[in-house]
């Protein structure tokens, strides 16, 4: 199967990382850090005005163009002036954030952004947060997935928060590990949701209707159950691997239907104490997994036959310590941890404490040693730990041939100037005129969930509809004749 990648979409373009607002005693080391990847070599540099502190959760997003919109540390949303958006208090409440929000939310992968297709202006920030268990004060698996909706339209372009952690998966499940892939028709999302302590795992589709839960695939092969610390779809597309606590998991996937296939588990060498620490990015090429075992770092060859006998040690961590803050006399271990391909084509690699570096791998695409990694091989201006930002690969576009790689038609005659829709916001009544009305239309309207709330036959010019009853907040309408459709939102107060 083959696929294109979209070089224009440069969504993934900046990441923001850091304690902006812990470490501001040490004006060396203080503040964060903003990867720019727009430039060649990346612009990596310190941000005077970003006092957000992020712990393990940390998502952006920017447009096309690679223009910072937004990000996030799973607790709180700033806006590309670095300032809390409108409504941007308050993610995932509970426990964790509670009793840890001024250091941002302790889930790796605990958020990541997505536009809404074909909603001009609007995205979707799915997340999770660690619970606390009923019986104990210790921390138990999320017992839900939430969105957030921004509409970047508002406040001149900086956003609000118009919808904040609504649940649309009421289920316990797996920590960490949020990632997306995009469908086969190079234009809606698929996210593949873990059960906790199962090998299940929720399908989850985000098209122009909103966000659509398919059901519940188990595949039968038993893991150990305890979830993903990473995980990741391959760039092309077509396979996916999370890193369990002893295991690499590894599944074909078909982004036509969301489904997984071939599963392989591959068990990670437990040759450190803290062994169950670790990271996987693949390559860009999708050939190559590399995962970590805190002192160790692996390749894994997915297009062998037997992936687990291709497995090859790339690098072991050399030992030496970095000095925090400078001049303190604190010298402290910097091994390997989490790790992310970045839009360069390297991954880098962080360690599990505060420190001024990453490590890098060069040339990933390359086998063995070749793929040249170095140890602390990326200086940064600010301290980081744990944290690495969380995209999928939005360059990834239709995958050619597969039979979903089209879409429908949506330059149409019914166009944005003919359908008006007023008054927007709306409180009782909501109207909908086609001037140029010719045959019959059919409206539907759906809330951010997808779920179908309202659909009727419209074949004259202005057609009213009582809303004065239904919930408060944002709703999304398809007018359509034929194979021909309009999209669009509108508000409820």
């Amino acid at each position: 199967m083959s696929c294109y990648a979209l070089f224009s979409q440069k969504e993934g373009n900046i990441g923001i990382l850091g304690y902006g607002s812990s470490w501001t005693i040490y004006d060396s080391i203080g503040g964060n850090t903003s990867f720019d990847f727009n430039f060649s070599p990346t612009h990596i540099e310190r941000l005077s005005n970003c006092t957000l502190d992020f712990h393990e959760t940390c998502a952006s997003i920017c447009d096309e163009n690679g223009n910072l919109l937004f990000y996030t540390n799973g607790v709180v949303v700033a806006n590309m002036e670095h300032d809390t958006m409108e409504n941007g208090m308050g993610l995932n409440p509970g426990y964790d954030t509670d009793n840890y929000a001024s250091g941002g939310a302790s889930n790796m992968q605990g958020a990541i952004i997505l536009p809404y297709p074909l909603h001009d202006k609007l995205y979707y920030i799915i997340h999770q947060t660690m619970e606390k268990a009923a019986t104990s004060s210790a921390l138990v698996a999320p017992q839900k997935l939430m969105y957030t909706l921004v509409d970047m339209s508002a406040n001149s372009g900086k956003g609000k928060v118009i919808e904040k952690n609504i649940p649309f998966i009421q289920d316990t499940i797996a920590a960490w590990g949020l990632t997306a892939c995009r469908h086969a028709n190079g234009r809606d999302w698929w996210m593949m949701v873990r059960e906790d302590k199962a090998n299940c795992y929720y399908r989850v589709l985000i098209s122009p209707k909103g966000i659509e839960v398919l059901g519940k695939d188990c595949l039968g092969l038993a893991g150990n159950g305890e979830g993903y610390m990473q995980a990741y779809f391959s760039p092309d597309g077509e396979k996916f691997a999370g890193h369990e606590i002893n295991n690499i998991a590894l599944f074909d996937f078909d982004r036509c239907n969301g489904t997984f296939s071939n599963p392989r588990y591959i068990p990670v060498p437990h040759n450190s104490p803290w062994w169950w620490l670790g990271g996987l990015s693949f390559a860009p090429n999708s050939k190559y997994l590399y995962f970590s075992s805190e002192l160790f770092v692996y390749q894994l060859d997915t297009d062998a036959t037997d992936v687990a006998a291709s497995m090859q040690l790339v690098a072991e961590y050399d030992t030496i310590k970095v000095e925090v803050p400078p001049s303190s006399g604190v010298w402290l271990p910097v091994p390997f941890w989490f790790m992310g391909l970045a839009p360069n084509g390297k991954i880098y690699i962080v360690p599990p404490n505060a420190a001024q570096v990453m490590h890098v791998i060069e040339e990933p695409d390359l086998p063995g040693l070749a793929c040249n990694l170095v140890q602390r091989g990326q200086p940064l201006p600010t301290i980081n730990a744990y944290t690495i930002p969380n995209f999928p690969n939005f360059r990834l576009g239709a995958a050619v041939g597969s039979g979903c790689d089209t879409l429908v038609s949506y330059q149409s005659s019914v166009s944005s100037e003919q359908v008006i829709v007023y008054p927007n916001p709306a409180q009782d009544v909501l109207t909908i005129e086609i001037p140029t009305i010719k045959g019959n239309f059919t409206c539907i309207i759906y809330n951010t969930l997808g779920q179908k709330v309202y659909e009727m036959q419209i074949n004259q010019t202005s057609t009213k509809i009582f809303v004065g009853n239904w919930a408060k907040g944002a709703y999304f309408y398809e007018i359509s004749t034929n194979n021909h459709k309009e999209y669009g939102k509108f508000f409820i107060e």
